[in-house]
């Protein structure tokens, strides 16, 4: 009697353990399609070209889809409507729009920002894309440059990057319990986009600060 209940418990613990692994891994797989808590760690900017915002703040920014012909016109669409979003929320422009038409040469979208009432045009690429699965980190890469539509110079041309790495995996007995997956690239170009429109409306934010000092 006592060698059963020994080994009922016995039985009992290990079909917790793989109850409890197989909860881990459905999690996991659920994370990976809605929402991961791993980390989205961005890189310093590269900064090949600047001007003083303070000169541009009453502009009107049009965005374009990023090129992203490597990959998919729908990931330039998306990664433009983050930085879209970021930059209307912070407004170092005065007005901010979205233009749709993908553009592939500056002389396209200078001529389509006047068409569309701009005074600058933001003409961005994907450098690189990983979209990561499973074990895989995810990785994103951009160069943004924005164009004085009046006088076709850049005034700004920045390059950034950023990525994000799965968790750990868990040995629990002979069970492998997968890591968090990393983050989506959605993520990395949300973060991307706050970094990029704090770098342009910090200056204003500061010279503010220093009027009422």
């Amino acid at each position: 009697m006592g060698g059963d209940r020994h080994t009922f418990k016995l039985l009992f613990a290990i079909s917790a353990v793989v109850l409890m692994a197989a909860g881990c891994m459905n999690a996991s797989v659920s994370k990976m399609d809605a929402y991961s808590s791993r980390p989205v760690k961005s890189g310093p900017l590269g900064i090949f070209v600047q001007s003083d915002i303070a000169r541009y703040c009453r502009a009107g920014l049009g965005v374009f889809p990023f090129d992203a012909r490597t990959y998919s016109q729908d990931t330039g669409k998306y990664i433009a409507e983050m930085y879209y979003q970021e930059l209307l929320q912070k407004r170092p422009f005065q007005q901010v729009k979205m233009i749709s038409r993908p553009v592939e040469t500056e002389a396209e979208a200078i001529w389509w920002g006047r068409q569309e009432g701009c005074d600058l045009v933001m003409k961005s690429t994907v450098l690189y894309y990983m979209d990561g699965t499973g074990n895989v980190p995810t990785q994103l890469k951009t160069r943004i440059q924005i164009l004085d539509v009046r006088s076709g110079s850049t005034l700004w041309l920045v390059e950034q990057e950023a990525s994000s790495e799965p968790g750990m995996d868990l040995e629990i007995g002979w069970v492998t319990v997968s890591g968090a997956p990393a983050q989506r690239c959605r993520m990395l170009a949300r973060v991307m986009a706050g970094q990029f429109s704090r770098y342009l409306v910090d200056p204003l934010l500061k010279e503010d600060h220093g009027k009422e000092g």
